[in-house]
Protein backbone atom coordinates (compact mmCIF):
# COMPACT_ATOMS: atom_id res chain seq x y z
CA UNK A 1 0.00 0.00 0.00
CA UNK A 2 2.63 2.45 1.01
CA UNK A 3 4.66 1.49 -2.17
CA UNK A 4 0.99 2.32 -4.38
CA UNK A 5 0.35 5.17 -2.09
CA UNK A 6 4.08 7.03 -3.23
CA UNK A 7 3.70 6.29 -7.06
CA UNK A 8 0.69 8.01 -7.22
CA UNK A 9 1.25 10.82 -5.42
CA UNK A 10 0.98 13.86 -7.41
CA UNK A 11 -1.24 11.67 -9.76
CA UNK A 12 -3.49 15.04 -9.89
CA UNK A 13 -0.76 17.80 -10.76
CA UNK A 14 0.42 15.58 -13.72
CA UNK A 15 -2.64 14.78 -15.43
CA UNK A 16 -3.99 18.30 -15.04
CA UNK A 17 -0.52 18.78 -16.78
CA UNK A 18 -1.94 16.69 -19.06
CA UNK A 19 -4.83 17.95 -19.83
CA UNK A 20 -3.67 21.63 -19.74
CA UNK A 21 -1.00 19.99 -23.01
CA UNK A 22 -4.45 18.72 -24.54
CA UNK A 23 -5.85 22.08 -24.18
CA UNK A 24 -2.82 24.23 -25.38
CA UNK A 25 -2.92 21.85 -28.60
CA UNK A 26 -6.59 22.73 -29.51
CA UNK A 27 -6.31 26.12 -28.61
CA UNK A 28 -2.94 27.12 -30.71
CA UNK A 29 -5.25 25.49 -33.52
CA UNK A 30 -7.97 27.69 -32.43
CA UNK A 31 -10.17 25.27 -31.49
CA UNK A 32 -11.28 27.12 -28.13
CA UNK A 33 -14.15 25.14 -27.19
CA UNK A 34 -12.95 21.77 -27.44
CA UNK A 35 -9.68 23.52 -25.69
CA UNK A 36 -12.18 24.49 -22.66
CA UNK A 37 -12.96 20.74 -21.65
CA UNK A 38 -9.72 20.20 -21.00
CA UNK A 39 -8.77 23.06 -19.16
CA UNK A 40 -11.86 23.16 -17.07
CA UNK A 41 -11.17 19.05 -16.41
CA UNK A 42 -7.46 20.31 -15.47
CA UNK A 43 -8.60 22.62 -13.14
CA UNK A 44 -10.81 19.84 -11.45
CA UNK A 45 -7.94 17.77 -11.02
CA UNK A 46 -5.58 20.85 -9.82
CA UNK A 47 -7.47 23.82 -8.93
CA UNK A 48 -3.96 25.44 -7.30
CA UNK A 49 -2.77 25.09 -11.16
CA UNK A 50 -2.10 28.66 -12.60
CA UNK A 51 -1.17 27.50 -16.23
CA UNK A 52 -5.15 25.43 -16.39
CA UNK A 53 -6.94 28.96 -14.71
CA UNK A 54 -4.97 30.79 -17.40
CA UNK A 55 -5.43 28.44 -20.22
CA UNK A 56 -9.26 28.34 -19.27
CA UNK A 57 -9.30 32.53 -19.25
CA UNK A 58 -7.82 32.29 -22.68
CA UNK A 59 -9.81 30.29 -24.11
CA UNK A 60 -12.97 32.23 -23.13
CA UNK A 61 -11.25 35.42 -24.24
CA UNK A 62 -10.84 33.77 -27.57
CA UNK A 63 -14.85 33.21 -27.35
CA UNK A 64 -15.24 36.20 -26.62
CA UNK A 65 -16.70 36.17 -23.13
CA UNK A 66 -15.17 38.47 -21.43
CA UNK A 67 -16.72 38.36 -17.56
CA UNK A 68 -15.85 33.97 -17.21
CA UNK A 69 -12.62 35.53 -18.65
CA UNK A 70 -11.77 37.42 -16.35
CA UNK A 71 -13.22 35.39 -13.64
CA UNK A 72 -10.56 32.25 -14.69
CA UNK A 73 -7.48 34.63 -14.89
CA UNK A 74 -8.29 36.18 -11.09
CA UNK A 75 -8.49 32.31 -10.39
CA UNK A 76 -4.85 31.84 -11.91
CA UNK A 77 -4.11 34.78 -9.46
CA UNK A 78 -5.70 33.09 -6.96
CA UNK A 79 -4.03 29.58 -6.88
CA UNK A 80 -0.32 31.56 -7.11
CA UNK A 81 -0.63 34.98 -5.95
CA UNK A 82 3.57 35.01 -6.43
CA UNK A 83 3.51 33.56 -9.84
CA UNK A 84 4.02 37.50 -11.98
CA UNK A 85 2.93 35.36 -15.47
CA UNK A 86 -0.78 35.06 -13.65
CA UNK A 87 -0.95 38.99 -13.22
CA UNK A 88 0.85 39.62 -16.63
CA UNK A 89 -2.40 37.65 -18.06
CA UNK A 90 -4.36 38.81 -16.08
CA UNK A 91 -3.17 42.96 -16.85
CA UNK A 92 -3.21 41.67 -20.59
CA UNK A 93 -6.77 40.27 -20.63
CA UNK A 94 -8.07 43.87 -18.89
CA UNK A 95 -5.57 46.15 -21.14
CA UNK A 96 -7.25 44.22 -24.12
CA UNK A 97 -11.45 45.06 -22.62
CA UNK A 98 -10.21 48.30 -21.84
CA UNK A 99 -10.11 48.21 -18.37
CA UNK A 100 -7.06 50.25 -17.92
CA UNK A 101 -6.79 51.37 -14.44
CA UNK A 102 -7.17 47.11 -13.29
CA UNK A 103 -4.07 46.44 -15.98
CA UNK A 104 -2.11 48.99 -14.85
CA UNK A 105 -2.94 47.40 -11.26
CA UNK A 106 -2.13 43.94 -12.81
CA UNK A 107 1.05 44.63 -14.17
CA UNK A 108 2.34 46.72 -11.74
CA UNK A 109 1.61 43.31 -9.31
CA UNK A 110 3.62 41.42 -11.88
CA UNK A 111 6.24 43.81 -12.09
CA UNK A 112 6.38 44.36 -8.12
CA UNK A 113 7.06 40.54 -7.66
CA UNK A 114 9.83 39.89 -10.50
CA UNK A 115 11.19 43.44 -10.83
CA UNK A 116 12.90 42.11 -13.64
CA UNK A 117 10.08 40.97 -15.73
CA UNK A 118 10.81 43.04 -19.18
CA UNK A 119 7.33 42.11 -21.03
CA UNK A 120 5.33 43.50 -18.14
CA UNK A 121 7.09 47.11 -17.89
CA UNK A 122 6.75 46.98 -21.88
CA UNK A 123 3.03 46.01 -22.16
CA UNK A 124 2.65 49.08 -19.08
CA UNK A 125 4.54 51.30 -20.65
CA UNK A 126 2.35 51.05 -24.04
CA UNK A 127 -1.07 51.26 -22.11
CA UNK A 128 0.97 54.19 -19.86
CA UNK A 129 1.30 56.11 -22.86
CA UNK A 130 -1.88 55.33 -24.74
CA UNK A 131 -3.44 57.01 -21.59
CA UNK A 132 -1.51 60.11 -22.09
CA UNK A 133 0.53 59.67 -18.52
CA UNK A 134 3.50 59.66 -20.75
CA UNK A 135 5.85 60.41 -18.30
CA UNK A 136 5.51 56.91 -16.31
CA UNK A 137 5.14 55.47 -19.67
CA UNK A 138 8.67 56.40 -20.39
CA UNK A 139 10.11 55.33 -17.25
CA UNK A 140 8.44 51.92 -18.26
CA UNK A 141 10.55 51.58 -21.55
CA UNK A 142 13.51 52.73 -20.19
CA UNK A 143 13.39 49.82 -17.27
CA UNK A 144 13.11 47.80 -20.33
CA UNK A 145 16.38 49.40 -21.64
CA UNK A 146 18.17 48.63 -18.41
CA UNK A 147 17.10 45.05 -18.43
CA UNK A 148 17.88 44.45 -22.32
CA UNK A 149 19.67 47.32 -23.83
CA UNK A 150 19.29 45.48 -27.07
CA UNK A 151 15.03 46.09 -27.11
CA UNK A 152 14.81 48.82 -29.68
CA UNK A 153 11.21 49.09 -29.33
CA UNK A 154 11.73 50.35 -26.05
CA UNK A 155 14.21 52.42 -27.27
CA UNK A 156 11.61 53.38 -30.15
CA UNK A 157 8.59 53.95 -27.50
CA UNK A 158 10.39 55.81 -24.87
CA UNK A 159 11.62 58.17 -27.74
CA UNK A 160 8.16 59.07 -28.58
CA UNK A 161 7.01 59.31 -25.36
CA UNK A 162 9.34 61.95 -25.01
CA UNK A 163 8.87 63.63 -28.23
CA UNK A 164 5.04 63.56 -27.10
CA UNK A 165 6.47 65.50 -24.17
CA UNK A 166 8.62 67.98 -25.88
CA UNK A 167 11.48 66.81 -25.04
CA UNK A 168 12.91 66.42 -28.53
CA UNK A 169 17.02 65.85 -27.17
CA UNK A 170 15.91 62.69 -25.53
CA UNK A 171 13.87 61.82 -28.31
CA UNK A 172 16.62 61.79 -30.19
CA UNK A 173 18.90 60.07 -27.84
CA UNK A 174 16.72 56.73 -28.01
CA UNK A 175 15.68 56.73 -31.17
CA UNK A 176 19.51 57.01 -32.26
CA UNK A 177 19.62 53.37 -30.51
CA UNK A 178 16.83 52.13 -32.54
CA UNK A 179 19.38 52.58 -35.06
Amino acid sequence: VSEWTFGNLGQRPKLAEALCRKGFSFSIQGEDRKAIDYFRRATEEDPQDPAAWSGLGSCYAGLDHPEEAVTAYRLAVEAAPQDPAAHFHLANYFGRIGRTEEAIAAYAQAIAINPQFEAAHFNLGLLLVREDRLEEGRRQFEAVTRLNPEAAPAFFNAGIASARMGRFEESLAALREVV
